[in-house]
């Protein structure tokens, strides 16, 4: 083996040294350095591993730093991809989502751990709990991200059938399997499901469908089509305004709310507001998609947030209470 290959390949172990043992919280001293390399195959001099650690910066974009002096002196990697912090809340974030298939979750945060050093590996192993929670039983999920991506890239639409489950607990086709045809726009995470936001050119409306719920998903030559709400489509503002993600016709709607429930308000429609004070309450204006699921979240509230405006949100209101209470049986004995 050549001199140069020769480098290269002791830079490389003292460079998988340092990542797979050392990270914010665990260091290597000299002589562990010089142990592990030994085990390597490689026999190092202190000033050798010393001179190495700025080659393995120029080579592989590793920083190392020293910690402490003479006998004390320590090393580790300072600069990875991702911190602590960021390993420990993707890997949650992937092993608490339902929208992500068992095998897809375990495949993931095996690849994330290859991001972070042997110690804080073994931590996440211990404390990563996969069943028990409910997942998707979607095997093409990541395929069908990956295509909705590709067609708002290029500017296509896509043709897909969209699932439900039947009586034995089974995803079927829904409409006897017909192909929905959608211009996507946007993609929402929300309450723990994912969402794409397309535009359906027959309906003329702006729709959301579950992206664990999509399947045989393929782009077609057809350039998205639009209106105006898919033209400034915002995933922030769509998530505050459609409550569980039902659609339905988008209206300013003015409520009064108790001072109590000014957090529940800020959590719902963001910070972004204008709230005009009364003695105990206030006033605020919000956009919604007035549908069952936000009359739900209203009646819900009912003492300490109310309807101001306008007239017709507010007879709809009513309607859906009094449609509510038909639908509940007397109790017996009356």
């Amino acid at each position: 083996m050549a001199n140069t290959e020769k480098n290269h390949v002791r830079l490389k172990a003292l460079n998988e040294i340092m990542l797979n043992y050392t990270d914010d919280d665990h260091f290597l001293t000299m002589n562990e350095i010089l142990t592990l390399m030994s085990e390597k195959g490689f026999s190092s001099k202190r000033q050798t591993i010393s001179n190495d650690f700025e080659k393995i910066k120029e080579t592989f974009g590793t920083v190392v730093e020293q910690v402490g002096e003479s006998k004390n002196t320590k090393y580790h990697v300072v600069n990875r991809a991702f911190t602590k912090s960021d390993i420990i809340l993707l890997v949650d974030a992937v092993q608490s989502s339902q929208v992500i298939s068992v095998e897809d979750t375990e495949n993931l945060i095996k690849k994330l751990e290859k991001f972070t050093s042997d110690p804080l590996r073994r931590t996440i192993q211990d404390n990563v709990t996969i069943f028990g929670r409910a997942k998707t039983f979607n095997p093409s999920f990541q395929n069908v991200v990956a295509v909705i991506n590709d067609a708002m890239s290029k500017n296509r639409q896509i043709v897909f059938k969209y699932y439900c489950y039947d009586e034995n607990k089974k995803l079927v086709p829904r409409h006897n399997g017909k192909y929905y045809k959608i211009s996507p726009w946007g993609k929402l995470w929300k309450d723990d499901r994912y969402y794409m936001i397309g535009f359906d050119s027959e309906a003329g409306i702006m729709k959301n469908y579950r992206i664990d719920k999509i399947g045989n998903v393929t782009i077609t030559e057809d350039k998205r089509e639009s209106n105006e709400n898919s033209k400034k489509f915002n995933a922030a503002e769509y998530a505050k305004s459609h409550f569980d993600m039902f659609s339905g016709d988008v209206k300013d709607v003015t409520l009064e709310v108790k001072n109590e429930a000014r957090d529940i308000i800020i959590d719902q429609f963001g910070k972004d507001l204008i709230m005009i004070p009364k003695k105990d309450s206030f006033t605020v204006s919000v956009k919604v998609a007035v549908n069952p699921p936000f009359f739900a979240w209203l009646f819900s509230k009912y003492d300490i947030i109310k309807i101001l405006s306008p007239d017709d949100v507010k007879r709809e209101a009513v309607k859906e209470a009094e449609n509510f209470i038909k639908s509940v049986e007397s109790p017996s004995g009356k």
